[in-house]
């Protein structure tokens, strides 16, 4: 999944920089692109602006999904209003979005968005991380936030390659999900033995440099 956000960046950041400061979840506009480049999805947040001490929205939330043509132009797909999404991957023919939440989030495990599934702009199917989280001790604490994915993993996080009608998914306590991305409906659950959170992949540093003598 190719995506340009400056949100995914910073968010990449965020939890590669566990030992800072905590990064905040600021909405902000980003793109993101189909694996096959031939559709791409842009998001922009509420504009919102402070009234008499009360935040009032001028305009709501918008998210438009365009076709790119062999010449480089962009055809509307569909648009959709009143939600927003901090990153996401869109399928080969632009119809399918399929939204995650923030890498760090700040809330309740139970109710915090894990992952939801939107054909052409409308929302089909959503899971909390509570809800595919088979451990939550798994899940790594900051200051103010959590991490509720893992740091390394077998295989990425996103659509199956050349099969853009399945999703893979991997928590930070091992458990490894493949949806059905029209319906967002578990298909399998497994465990990816090779993924790691941070403090796993330190303790595993600090293993192999006194194995090492260092």
């Amino acid at each position: 999944m190719k995506a340009f956000p400056i949100i995914v960046l910073a968010a990449s950041l965020a939890c590669n920089s566990i030992g800072f400061a905590d990064w905040p979840n600021v909405p902000r506009v980003w793109i993101a692109a189909s694996d096959n480049g031939r559709s791409i999805f842009k998001m922009v947040p509420a504009k919102t602006k402070r009234v008499d001490g009360k935040v009032v929205t001028e305009r709501e939330a918008f998210g438009i999904a365009y076709s790119v043509s062999d010449e480089g132009e962009l055809k509307e797909l569909w648009r959709a209003e009143g939600w927003y999404g901090y990153r996401g991957h869109l399928s080969d023919d632009g119809q399918h979005l399929v939204l995650l939440g923030p890498p760090m989030q700040e809330g309740s495990i139970a109710n915090d968005l894990a992952i939801a599934f939107h054909d052409r702009g409308k929302r089909v199917k959503e899971y909390k991380v509570g809800e595919l989280l088979k451990d939550q001790n798994a899940v790594v604490h900051t200051t103010s936030h959590y991490i509720w994915q893992p740091e390394k993993q077998t295989d990425p996080t996103g659509f199956f390659p050349g099969m853009d009608s399945h999703f893979h998914l991997v928590m930070a306590d091992k458990t490894s999900y493949v949806f059905e991305v029209a319906t967002g409906a578990i298909v399998s659950t497994a465990t990816d033995a090779g993924a790691r959170n941070s403090h796993e992949i330190r303790k595993e540093d600090a293993g192999e440099r006194k194995r090492a003598g260092q």
